[in-house]
């Protein structure tokens, strides 16, 4: 078993009106984890018009996933390849999120007006047995 922290599922509350000092509550969350040995793949292509509409996205299992963030060094169009392989591998296995995961990216671009991308990407499948509270 993997036992990790999640680092995005803190919450904060602030008492001022409470209470005449600050104080703070916060909750922290640790996942309970088991991965498999042996790699999961999947891909997905995308392409898009002016780097931002996009016109068409494939996988191989037909699910699609959402834009990236624009910080991500990536294209959007590089981004929604990316997750949808993360995505169709994760549906293939039955995964939460991958483990390790190894991607293979091909990108045609067309100066500004067209991109196309197919992105492949491997890991070893990871699924949450459970999530506690950490006092």
């Amino acid at each position: 078993m993997f036992a990790g922290t999640l680092a995005g599922c803190t919450t904060d509350r602030l008492a001022r009106d409470i209470s005449k000092e600050d104080f703070r509550i916060s909750a922290h969350y640790e996942a309970e984890t088991t991965h498999e040995s042996v790699r999961t793949e999947g891909w997905a292509t995308a392409s898009s018009w002016f780097n931002f509409l996009p016109s068409a996205q494939d996988t191989g299992g037909g699910y699609y996933s959402d834009v990236g963030s624009l910080f991500s060094g990536l294209s959007p169009t590089q981004s929604l390849a990316l997750r949808a392989a993360i995505a169709d591998a994760c549906e293939k296995s039955g995964a939460d999120f991958l483990l390790l995961p190894r991607y293979n990216m091909k990108t045609k671009s067309y100066w500004f007006f067209y991109e196309s991308v197919s992105c492949s990407v491997s890991g070893f499948p990871v699924k949450v047995v459970r999530i506690k509270r950490v006092e």
